[in-house]
């Protein structure tokens, strides 16, 4: 009987997922009646030990369900759902840096195979506990914020990426996989993806799964824009929930991307890109690019365009130097080009965000002088020693108001639309093309300390702001 109520157990796990709580626990407390308890088996009632064994016993104890198989079927895989959840938001946020990304690069003899089999499986890991931490994360969130449709959406889908990785892991057991009540992490640990075949599933499930995260920022904004902000510390939730959201979605990416360049040619050493990093980034063109878009966008709401004006240094292996004063960095294809091996993405979005409130405050304040930047790479003087980037960006629109500078990281905080008393509102009108959704900062300061870099500001009141922002690249022997 015991072995019967297993076998259902794991055979309706996946199903089951895709059931979706929508009666949180409200300050620790199961709002749910016995009555719901019973239809819904499988929802996330409790993630602490001591409510589950709580539960034990007033399950297992009312209406005889000791004796309905049925019933204990339900009990089981509930139990089994929670301590999965629990244990995998145990486990440490993954560390990666960029030279892990790059674990690869210099291997004298290259099995591709062996290769992405083994990034695969490290991905698969990371995907769990990233994923089981973001659940627990919502799950803990108060009963009447997880019943605003936006962030209820958002647990849902996260429910449902847990929901799509258990049924990868079980199809590619072939059924022998057995996932026991009380231990369902160790047991979906256990499993390792062995061949090409179970490889490009596993692709096909990452893009499914970044395709359902798409909206989620968005959701997410909105969700805080409606809740009653003293439900939530929307710092303490925000912070890691975005870190480990854009961490997740490098990680899709980077094995994606990585199938994608190996299955073009067996040299490593040859691709321009190794996954996510591109190996021959010229910053000059990323900063081209922002300059570019933001202006576009200026020109749709002020029917004005901003000038930058750029200084380059190159500080080279060799102990010397390059000046370069770029001016109009639309010529940048004249210039030499400053190599950083890194993430173009997370670059361009910083550049983006950092230009985007500097032209608005510009143009708010009729500034026509040019907003300046200066960028210093620095390559490494030797194999273990990183490449450096520092970019400053300086512009002259009268400053920040000293009250409101060190709000400034917090997430939907704004400096557009201000309130009369004081607060910043988010809002849908044209105000958001250039600037004012609150999570440009906050979001920049995530993406350049997640390979442990950092951002600081520096405003005087009056006279203009500063931003300094700071990049750690690969190590010189990765190149």
């Amino acid at each position: 009987m015991q072995r019967l109520l297993r076998l259902k157990t794991v055979s309706r796990l996946t199903s089951r997922l895709a059931v979706v709580s929508k009666f949180p626990r409200y300050h620790g407390v199961s709002v749910l009646s016995e009555r719901q308890r019973r239809i819904i088996p499988c929802r996330f009632f409790s993630t602490s030990t001591s409510v589950s064994q709580q539960n034990v016993g007033t399950q297992m104890s009312s209406d005889n369900k000791g004796d309905d198989p049925m019933a204990q079927s339900g009990f089981l895989l509930r139990i089994t759902l929670e301590r999965l959840v629990q244990d995998l938001s145990n486990e440490p946020v993954p560390t990666v840096a960029l030279n892990d990304l790059l674990k690869f690069h210099n291997h004298a003899s290259v099995d591709k195979e062996a290769i992405l089999i083994e990034n695969a499986n490290d991905i698969l890991r990371d995907m769990f506990i990233l994923v089981g931490r973001s659940i627990q994360r919502f799950s803990n969130l108060p009963y009447i914020v997880l019943m605003n449709p936006h962030m209820a959406k958002i647990y849902e889908c996260y429910i449902d990426t847990l929901r799509v990785l258990v049924r990868f892991v079980q199809d590619c057991s072939g059924g022998d996989l057995d996932i026991q009540p009380y231990r369902a992490y160790d047991d979906l640990s256990r499993f390792k993806i062995t061949t090409a075949e179970q490889n490009e599933k596993l692709i096909q499930v990452l893009g499914n799964i970044l395709e359902m995260h798409t909206d989620n920022t968005v959701d997410l904004r909105e969700g805080f824009d409606e809740i009653d902000s003293s439900l939530v510390d929307d710092k303490n939730f925000l912070n890691p929930h975005m870190r480990e959201r854009i961490l997740m979605r490098l990680l899709v990416n980077h094995h994606i991307l990585l199938n994608s360049q190996l299955k073009q040619t067996d040299d490593l050493k040859s691709l321009k890109s190794i996954g996510v990093i591109d190996m021959n980034v010229n910053v000059l063109e990323i900063l081209s690019h922002s300059y570019t878009y933001v202006n576009d966008m200026a020109a749709m709401k002020y029917a004005d365009k901003i000038e930058v004006n750029v200084k380059s240094i190159l500080l080279k292996s060799d102990g010397t130097a390059r000046i370069q004063e770029v001016g109009d960095i639309g010529n940048y294809g004249d210039f030499d080009p400053l190599v950083f091996p890194y993430v173009i993405s997370h670059i361009e979005y910083v550049f983006d965000e950092i230009l985007k409130n500097s032209t608005r405050a510009c143009m708010d304040n009729k500034i026509t002088r040019p907003i300046e930047v200066l960028v210093i790479l620095k390559e490494p003087t030797s194999p273990e020693e990183f490449y450096r980037l520092d970019v400053r960006i300086t512009d002259y629109a009268k400053g920040i108001k000293p009250e409101i500078v060190e709000n400034l990281f917090d997430y939907s905080f704004t400096t557009v639309n201000d309130s009369e008393d004081g607060t910043k509102l988010l809002d849908n009108t044209s105000a958001n093309m250039i600037a004012g959704m609150g999570y440009g900062l906050p979001m920049s300061l995530t993406y350049t300390r997640l390979f442990d870099g950092n951002i600081f500001l520096k405003s005087v009141y009056g006279q203009g702001t500063t931003v300094y922002l700071q990049w750690r690249g690969i190590q010189g022997k990765m190149v």
